[in-house]
């Protein structure tokens, strides 16, 4: 931290010792800039914003029971189609028009070829941003002329609304023709799969079990010889207890036991034909007396009808349980016949399931065209800014003065540096090999130099002499100064000042006295050497502030 502080201590000084020079390059920069902001050729922005439809785009149908091919096809509909919207504003099919027209109007205007390249410009005056957390796109377009961008930008409006109604057409008309394509092909594989299944089963008298294969192909069907045998078994056993049940009736009042048993014979005509008896036989009983003739008759036919549908339940039961048994002895087959007719099942059913979804997809895209939306609104008609968007007077005013602080204070540096003087009081101390003892600020605090001298001279009474080298550029005021004062502090000592490094009497007491900005280091190194050479041992050295 004590570094840093040193550096940008050093720094400020030497701002503050060259602020002719950094003034100088400060008011320069401002001024060329100054000049440049109110000299450029303006720049233009012209703007529109479209809030994006996506929503239908991302309810697509689900694509779980088509074949991988059809999902893979059909799947690279999927993806960012907000991604998709910003890359197509910033296509060449909708920008390199553009680029034509403004490069023929500035022509026109300035009466000069122009010579610029797409991409450059491009990169320089399009910007195309999807704002962050939303659907809506920003497009701008910057330039040097208000009506050539205005009239661009309407331009770049108007291409971009027909490019994406194109390329929404012309992308569900190759989703239909695909889909037409694998319905004719799916078409005919199902029926022939379906007429396979029903070949082998008639050929394996698989149809006794099965009946004809009319089943609903959207249940995925799947025979399995142990289910039909066990169910037959169950409906045998049931339908010899029904018979037992019935043989057991005697008397039949109703034929409320023979509908339970026998749920079908309702249907039939003989039961029909009760009904009506039941009815009339109501009706005498109203208008006779019990005894009379007619309800007798109606009675007799009552009873003879009863007997009747007890025997067609009986024969009804017997008919089911001799079905049920054949099917339980058909479904004894060999497994692999078995397991090639549930093959076969299986291929019917997913054809026919593969074909139901490619048709209903087929519709789903039909009715998309057909009412097809734009994925986009347009929220904002394209407009100009009020004042131009560069230059920024204010901002490059503000710059040139930064920059010219910046490049006068490196100047600076760069022009003490190559001075070679020493500005720094630490720099100046770690490269004198002496002992630091003192600081002379004004000439007014000799008193406590003399407290530490004493330490280091006055102990020695049998040397009397002292001798100061000045190193460095001392002027005549303040050379006088050390001269009197020294003598005057010192009255009991011989004193020699020397603006020479070469000692006077190597046999005296030597300090040094230099400081800060009046010494280079090339006359301090000097200096040094020379005291080496001389085998001084000097007491110590004192700055002069």
């Amino acid at each position: 931290m004590d570094e840093v502080d040193n550096e940008l201590k050093t720094i400020l000084n030497s701002i503050k010792r060259n602020k002719k020079l950094v003034g100088f390059f400060t008011l320069g920069t401002i001024f060329l800039g100054t000049l440049f902001a109110f000299t450029a050729k303006p720049v233009w922005e012209a703007t529109f914003q479209i809030v994006l439809n996506v929503e239908d785009e991302e309810n697509k149908l689900p694509t779980n029971n088509l074949p991988a091919n059809l999902q893979n096809f059909i799947g690279t509909r999927s993806g960012s189609e907000l991604k998709t919207q910003v890359q197509i504003l910033q296509s060449t099919s909708i920008l390199k028009p553009i680029f034509d027209y403004i490069v023929d109007e500035k022509e026109k205007k300035e009466g000069k070829l122009i010579d610029l390249k797409y991409n450059n410009w491009k990169k320089k005056n399009i910007k195309v941003k999807l704002i962050e957390e939303t659907k809506v796109l920003d497009f701008k377009l910057r330039g040097n002329h208000k009506d050539i961008i205005m009239n661009a930008i309407n331009k770049v409006s108007e291409e971009y609304q027909i490019y994406s109604r194109n390329k929404k057409e012309e992308e569900l008309n190759k989703y239909l023709e695909y889909l037409d394509n694998q319905i004719m092909i799916y078409r005919n594989s199902s029926l022939q799969s379906l007429s396979d299944a029903q070949e082998y089963g008639i050929n394996n008298n698989l149809n006794a079990i099965t009946g004809e294969l009319n089943f609903d192909l959207n249940l995925n069907p799947y025979f399995n010889t142990d289910l039909v045998r066990a169910e037959a078994t169950n409906n045998i056993r049931e339908l010899k207890e029904k018979i037992k049940q019935l043989r057991k009736i005697q008397d039949l009042s109703t034929p409320a036991p023979l509908t339970t048993l026998y749920p079908l014979i309702i249907e039939t005509n003989l039961y029909l034909t009760y009904q009506n008896i039941e009815k009339n036989l109501i009706n005498k009983k109203i208008k006779y007396k019990p005894n009379d003739i007619a309800i007798k008759l109606l009675r007799e036919q009552k009873k003879a009808l009863l007997s009747s549908l007890k025997e067609m339940t009986l024969s009804g039961l017997n008919a089911q349980l001799i079905e049920a048994e054949t099917k339980k002895n058909s479904s004894t087959r060999p497994k692999n016949i078995i397991k090639k007719y549930n093959e076969l099942i299986r291929k019917s059913y997913r054809d026919n399931q593969t074909l139901n979804n490619l048709e209903d997809s087929r519709t789903i895209y039909a009715l998309e065209k057909a009412n097809q939306k734009d994925l986009w609104k347009l929220i904002s008609i394209p407009e100009l800014s009020d004042e131009p968007v560069y230059p920024e007077k204010s901002k490059i005013i503000f710059l040139s003065l930064i920059l010219g602080l910046l490049l006068g204070s490196s100047v600076a540096l760069v022009s003490d540096e190559r001075s070679n003087i020493i500005y720094s009081f630490d720099e100046l101390k770690k490269l004198i090999p002496y002992k630091y003892l003192f600081e002379i600020n004004n000439f007014n605090n000799l008193e406590d130099l003399l407290i530490i001298l004493e330490k280091y001279i006055f102990n020695d009474p049998k040397n009397d002499e002292i001798e100061f080298f000045l190193i460095g550029s001392f002027n005549e005021q303040i050379r006088n100064n050390l001269e009197t004062k020294f003598n005057d502090l010192f009255d009991n000592k011989k004193i020699i000042f020397n603006n020479s490094t070469i000692s006077r009497n190597i046999n005296a007491q030597h300090l040094l006295i230099t400081g800060t900005a009046i010494l280079k280091r090339k006359q301090l190194n000097y200096a040094i050497k020379n005291f080496n050479l001389q085998d001084l041992n000097l007491v110590g050295w004192i700055n002069i502030k």
